[in-house]
């Protein structure tokens, strides 16, 4: 009986089932392509990860022979997914994975769920190998050679640029490619706000105070323009209004709007915070409950610190935003289970070099 057969009995019936139900992990292991051919390959990758330990070669080809035969947008999707929980380390396997969401995602005559879904793949098996990150850094460049290319693709291009773009340290190339779209009607908003996280990437980098002010204001520029353009983007307003604050204090304002400013910060802080709440936590771009913490956090303490400020130094107010801006960016940009190329810089605090 085919596998697919077996399996949907199991699930018809509500009754637990293992590798055994399919001959054991060894028999199940040699029919990767017919589980990926099924209804539900996502649920054969499952069941064998727990092998990976003891068989990790056979179990990563088995992945890679599910991945190859894997057709319907929703199991791509799935499949892709199940990429953020263990990384394919041998070399067969992860540049067949890699080639397959690849090619699907730079195959045109996808449609678009299909195209999403392999770039999310091709994202996930592209982490930690310099190599396949430059392949994939050229197929989303090649969009812009598109005639009329759909905004749908182009927002989850632009996401995917964002994390290529933070993960290999830097790269004019991706911060051209979405310059060159930041005014394409169905996706500007998501284009500003990654402009917005380049420019804020900059920032924290640089150790000049000039430099960094001047990165700190084109972020604030771009986060403005995303929310002006979609005002539910609560994370840009948030971003915006905390630089604004941050600028302030850095140009020797006179810091009376502090207590407004704070209070604007809380209330689009936890405008994100339910905004997040409704919706689902997204592992492949980064933790929007940690992003969303940083900002609610920011936002208490600066209320705490405007109401006693005159008993306090000006560097403490820059050291809560910095430091939250911080947590912000990181969560936003780097998925869990990756480390950047370069970590936003941390030491020395802006405080000390401003």
């Amino acid at each position: 009986m085919a596998i697919e057969s077996v399996l949907v009995g199991y699930l018809e019936r509500g009754e637990p089932y293992d590798v055994m139900c399919f001959g054991g992990i060894d028999d199940l292991l040699q029919k990767g392509s017919e589980a990926g051919a099924s209804m539900m390959p996502e649920l054969f990758i499952d069941m064998v990860l727990p092998y990976r330990k003891e068989n990790a070669a056979a179990v990563e080809l088995f992945v890679a022979d599910v991945v190859e035969q894997v057709e319907d947008d929703l199991s791509l999707l799935d499949v892709s997914s199940r990429l953020t929980r263990f990384r394919i380390l041998g070399h067969d396997a992860s540049r067949r994975v890699f080639t397959r969401f690849l090619n699907v995602f730079a195959d045109r005559n996808r449609s678009y769920s299909q195209r999403r879904a392999a770039l999310r793949g091709a994202y996930l098996s592209a982490l930690g190998n310099d190599r396949y990150l430059t392949r994939l850094t050229s197929r989303i460049l090649e969009l812009e050679d598109d005639a009329r290319p759909d905004p749908r693709l182009l927002v989850d291009a632009a996401k995917i640029a964002g994390l290529l773009w933070s993960i290999r340290g830097g790269g004019d190339d991706l911060v051209d490619f979405l310059k060159a779209f930041e005014d394409s009607e169905g996706c500007e908003d998501q284009i500003k706000l990654e402009l917005g996280l380049v420019e804020l990437g900059k920032a924290l980098q640089s150790v000049d105070r000039d430099v960094a002010v001047g990165h700190f204001k084109g972020s604030r520029t771009y986060f403005r323009d995303a929310y002006a353009l979609k005002d539910n983007r609560y994370e840009a307003k948030s971003f915006s209004v905390a630089i604004d604050i941050l600028v302030d204090f850095f140009e020797g304002g006179e810091h009376t709007a502090l207590r407004s400013s704070a209070s604007d910060l809380w209330e689009s802080a936890f405008a994100y915070q339910a905004h997040v709440a409704a919706s689902n936590d997204d592992p492949v771009l980064g933790s929007l409950f940690a992003q969303a913490s940083a900002f609610t956090t920011m936002a208490h303490r600066l209320v705490k610190l405007t109401e006693s400020f005159s008993e306090v130094g000006w560097l403490h107010p820059i050291d809560v935003i910095q430091g939250q801006l911080l947590v912000a960016y990181t969560a936003c940009w780097f998925p869990r289970g990756t480390e950047p190329v370069f970590p936003p810089r941390s030491e020395p605090p802006l405080s000390m070099v401003f």
